[in-house]
């Protein structure tokens, strides 16, 4: 029995000219084809015991990354140093990834209404993204308004921008269900409930996470009561694609060098893509010049950037 509900779950539909669309965009992007529902993570429900949240938009976005980051942490392609600093600052609760929804919902501009996907991508690729322990929604929050009107620390926003500097995140619009050989997909849906394939043909008022797809149905991970579920594929619209761009270098590729002239000893660390390369340079506090390149996207000014060449031993 299908059950379809018109409530607000908290999905403002709406796109801008100017957002990154696959297929035409310069976002690095791999091709994983896995089963997504090997690495899922928590189930959080959006509705708590006083209120609901609104925050479908950002609890589905925060649900795509964290499954790429499980799979990617299972697969060995996060640095044994990002993986440290991710257990040194709490990104890890009960063995899994976990973020926090609600840092997500306020800095992307989430109201009673919902939020906007591109608004909630918006926030997580400029602000990063924090543990959930740093600001959980606990059940002593009683309201929406206590709930989204809780002040950011500069803490959160400090260990955020660290976030995303060592893990950059983009979005673009997608608009084939084959995206997902590269990550789960943030859809949209008309909320529905129940067993066997759901096909609602109700105003489209949810956000939720494609995990899987055959010829007959979508598989979904949803952030109510039931967290698996099937749409049927004219069900499922406004599909969004988060990409991470993981650091998996290990020390085997770091090389030590001497300076011919001097005592002086470094190490050279190979930057493995230009988002990398930027990471590298703000850690530093150098300064990265810029171009304009394909599509007015800005891009390294590689001739300024570049200070000199070498050549390692083999």
């Amino acid at each position: 029995m299908e059950l379809s509900k018109q409530f607000n779950t908290g999905l403002i539909l709406g796109k801008r000219e100017t957002d990154y669309i696959l297929g035409a965009s310069p976002v690095f992007k791999k091709e994983i084809n896995t089963n997504w529902k090997d690495w899922k993570p928590e189930h959080e429900i959006q509705a708590k015991r006083y209120f609901d949240t609104v925050s479908c938009v950002s609890y589905s976005a925060t649900d795509v990354i964290e499954y790429l980051f499980t799979w990617a942490l299972n697969n060995n392609q996060i640095s044994p140093v990002d993986v440290k600093w991710l257990k040194d600052n709490g990104y890890f609760k009960n063995g899994l990834i976990n973020f926090s929804d609600r840092f997500v919902a306020i800095l992307g501009e989430t109201t009673k209404a919902g939020a906007y996907q591109y608004k909630v991508g918006d926030a997580i690729h400029k602000n990063g993204l924090i543990p959930q322990d740093m600001l959980p929604t606990t059940d002593d929050i009683i309201s929406f308004e206590e709930y989204i009107g809780f002040e950011i620390t500069q803490e959160m926003l400090d260990l955020g921008k660290e976030f995303i500097k060592r893990f950059p995140i983009n979005y673009e619009w997608a608009f084939n269900i084959d995206a997902l050989k590269y990550a789960p997909i943030q859809v949209c849906v008309s909320y529905a409930d129940g067993e066997g394939i759901l096909c609602p043909t109700s105003k489209v008022n949810h956000a939720i996470v494609a995990i899987n797809a055959t010829d007959d149905y979508i598989e979904v991970d949803d952030s109510y009561q039931r967290q698996f579920k099937k749409y049927c594929h004219k069900a499922i619209y406004s599909m969004m694609l988060y990409t991470v761009k993981f650091n998996n270098m290990t020390n085997e590729r770091i090389k030590v060098l001497k300076d011919k002239n001097s005592s002086a000893v470094g190490f050279f660390l190979p930057a493995t893509s230009e988002d990398v390369a930027e990471s590298y340079a703000l850690n530093f506090g150098i300064e990265v010049p810029k171009v304009e390149g394909n599509n007015n996207v800005p891009q390294i000014d590689w001739d300024n950037f570049i200070q000199g060449e070498f050549e390692l031993n083999a």
